[in-house]
């Protein structure tokens, strides 16, 4: 999809790279080094260990990070679609099944409470789908941002965003595509640097406990690393809400270009432009011509869909944080007090 613009661009391609993943990567790589050669956050043993070596050593040892951190780079870079997947609540499993009931149940009765608030909060509520469309709510501030803006098409255009997207950003002007790069680039680091805080204190506080280390060690890593995880995701969150919001403008003001693309000419009404999205959609998701007479019945209704029954399973009024939080804090409990009886 970015081949076009990666071909005119590759300087800045190679300083995001560096900057985005590999900078990132080689600092975890380090870090770890670090808390396994000195058994903990002990720097002093780290470094008399790295004293210790020869030239030799030293010089495998440098090579052998780098090669970890674009190991770990380039795993990270291919597995970015899924991660951001994974922080928009696309989760499976019985277990997270009721996780993803619960966070979407949260997120709706903020969406709501939202509603009830005085217009100059109306751009918090950019960030949520339409309350109407209860079944689009995801379970994490992320993928209600996303799919916010992937909503944002059906409803104002009724044209299906996933079709359409991947076509119109072939002829999106250099401008627009570095600016969604761009963009897209600073959510990317900022889960992906979410990932390797959060493993770098499961190493961490995994390695204090094999080694029976303090207490005051094992809380510093896991907490540290959860926290700055944490931290890490909320710049993935600025992020998302840019590129967000660069999405909506690019059908606002290049849809007509594909449009003539397409060697057609731009509707005259608003109606007729959304019979002519739906009936293309339906033409490049079902092969059903444009000219057919009778469609199937539009899903993308903005008719009100009624609310679901509430589920009261899950009673404490918490987000998918909230007990992300509970959980980090409690293991660290754990962890310190099995420390503190050795």
């Amino acid at each position: 999809m970015l081949g076009a613009f990666l071909g005119q661009t590759p300087g800045l391609l190679d300083r995001r790279f560096l900057l985005h993943v590999l900078l990132p990567s080689l600092g975890f790589c380090l870090s770890v080094a670090v808390v396994l050669a000195g058994s903990g956050l002990n720097v002093g043993q780290a470094l008399r260990t790295w004293d210790g070596m020869t030239g030799s050593a030293r010089a495998l040892a440098g090579l052998a990070l780098l090669l970890a951190a674009c190991l770990v780079a380039s795993v990270l870079s291919g597995c970015r679609m899924a991660i951001c997947r994974l922080f928009e609540g696309y989760w499976t499993g019985r277990a997270a099944g009721a996780a993803l009931r619960h966070g979407v149940a949260w997120h709706r009765r903020r969406c709501d409470a939202l509603h009830r608030v005085p217009a100059s909060r109306d751009g918090a509520l950019s960030r949520y789908p339409l309350p109407t469309r209860p079944e689009d709510f995801r379970p994490t501030r992320l993928g209600n941002v996303l799919r916010s803006a992937e909503q944002y098409p059906q409803v104002r255009y009724s044209m299906d965003a996933v079709l359409v997207w991947p076509r119109l950003y072939q002829i999106l002007p250099d401008r627009m595509t570095a600016t969604l790069a761009a963009a897209r680039a600073d959510l990317d680091a900022g889960l992906g640097l979410s990932v390797l805080c959060l493993l770098f204190g499961v190493v961490g506080a995994a390695e204090v406990l094999w080694e029976q280390g303090p207490w005051s060690w094992f809380l510093l890593l896991w907490w540290g690393g959860c926290f700055t995880a944490y931290l890490s995701y909320r710049s993935a969150l600025a992020g998302a809400h840019v590129y967000a919001q660069h999405v909506r403008v690019a059908f606002d003001l290049h849809r007509y270009d594909l449009v003539r693309q397409l060697g057609d000419e731009p509707p005259s009404s608003p109606e007729a432009e959304r019979d002519y999205w739906y009936r293309l959609c339906q033409f490049w998701h079902r092969g059903i011509p444009r000219d057919h007479v009778q469609l199937p019945a539009a899903t993308e209704s903005p008719v009100p869909v009624p609310a679901p029954p509430p589920d009261y399973t899950l009673r404490i009024p918490l987000p998918v944080s909230g007990y992300f939080w509970t959980l980090t804090t409690a293991l660290g409990v754990a962890g310190a007090v099995a420390l503190g009886l050795y």
